[in-house]
């Protein structure tokens, strides 16, 4: 047990008890060796080995930033097979306290808050780390009143608090560890909620709340209208519709709207795409691979024509840069469904329990999809 006036680490005199969890317990220390300095202290609950390198994770992963909207973690020490967490200290304590104060914050000031934590996310996303936890208890002010983005402990795990999850994780989609419309869509709950002072499926049973996010109507219609357009694109179910990066988040923030672009170049290269794959099932392979090219020049990230690139080359036995073009078609939209067009791969390179394994995924998805069925009796000739 660890008490008031305990001394941790020889030099960290606990002042108080900050709060606690399933994690562990957290707690206020002066820190003796440098004065007037107080830090947070976060203690890990059992002492597992999982559990100490989650925290470690989240330690060393903070280590490496310097934000001021980043909450700072300063180092960790063990004592009696426990381990201790040492960071900055935020006495504003977190939004979630704020909002249990105040039932909800006003308008201007949550989107004010809401330009700092993408800028915060920004540059965490551009080191390669999704927080996959945003939510109001995450989320601390400092002693000026500076927003500060913490505790990254589940950062590029794709898990999180399932209130603030999207649909596609929930629904068991395959999702990159790393795409940023997984804490894009947390942050648009988290505003939504700062602003309204509730959560709008804390009430609803998972089901329900699965259904609540597809439906995409929880939105109240009496915000002002750019409030909804923005909160409204921030949570949509698809993440191709969502805000592509916190960037663009932040960018309808300071306009009040979301800007409605139009790609020509793209537009095209997704018409030549579907005149590729029209060639394809036509059995005409150097048409196919000459538009699918075409399209790829026009618009290099898209994916319909990366994904007849793809198919154009496995056609042609070309299966490494079928690789290519399909492995970057699932980095930019990981809910791309490419199943039968890996499991072909997998077959070219006789490895058939892949193979078999992946065309059957897409047949339950695509039942009437003969080519694979053909795919499928050639494994097992």
């Amino acid at each position: 047990m660890i008490s008031i006036g305990d001394r941790l680490d020889g030099k960290y005199r606990v002042a108080a008890r900050l709060g606690g969890g399933g994690f562990g317990e957290v707690f206020l220390a002066d820190d003796e060796a440098i004065p007037n300095r107080r830090v947070a202290i976060k203690v890990l609950a059992r002492p597992q080995a999982s559990d100490h390198s989650d925290l470690i994770w989240e330690m060393q992963t903070l280590a490496q930033f310097s934000h001021p909207h980043v909450v700072g973690f300063y180092h960790h020490f063990s004592d009696a097979n426990r381990l201790y967490l040492v960071m900055e200290f935020c006495p504003g304590g977190s939004l979630d306290d704020r909002l249990a104060a105040t039932g909800r914050c006003p308008e201007q000031q949550v989107f004010l808050w809401g330009l700092d934590l993408c800028e915060a996310l920004a540059f965490v996303h551009a080191k390669g780390i999704v927080h996959h936890d945003i939510k109001p208890s995450n989320i601390l002010f400092a002693a000026d009143g500076t927003i500060k983005l913490g505790d990254f402990g589940v950062a590029n795990r794709n898990t999180g608090t399932r209130l603030f999850l999207p649909p596609e994780m929930l629904l068991g989609e395959r999702v990159s560890r790393t795409d940023p419309r997984v804490d894009v869509y947390a942050l648009g709950l988290t505003l939504l909620e700062s602003i309204t002072g509730t959560h709008p499926f804390e009430d609803l049973q998972p089901d329900e709340a699965n259904q609540a996010r597809i439906e995409h109507d929880f939105v109240p219609a009496e915000l002002p209208r750019w409030v909804q357009e923005v909160l409204l694109k921030a949570t949509h179910p698809t993440p191709e519709l969502r805000f592509q990066t916190v960037a663009d988040f932040a960018e309808a923030i300071r306009g009040r709207h979301v800007p409605y672009v139009f790609d020509g170049n793209r537009i095209k290269a997704d018409a030549l795409a579907r005149r590729a794959e029209a060639a394809i099932a036509r059995r005409k392979w150097r048409t196919a691979e000459r538009l699918a090219m075409y399209a790829l020049q026009l618009s290099p990230d898209s994916v319909a024509a990366l994904l007849a690139a793809g198919r154009c080359q496995l056609l042609i036995r070309r299966v490494d840069q079928a690789c290519e073009y399909l492995s970057k078609a699932v980095s930019i939209s990981p809910r791309t469904h490419v199943q039968k067009e890996l499991g072909w791969m997998s077959l070219e390179q006789g490895r058939l329990p892949a193979a078999i394994s992946l065309l059957t995924d897409h047949l339950q998805r695509n039942a009437s999809d003969y080519e694979a069925y053909n795919l499928l009796l050639r494994n097992r000739a």
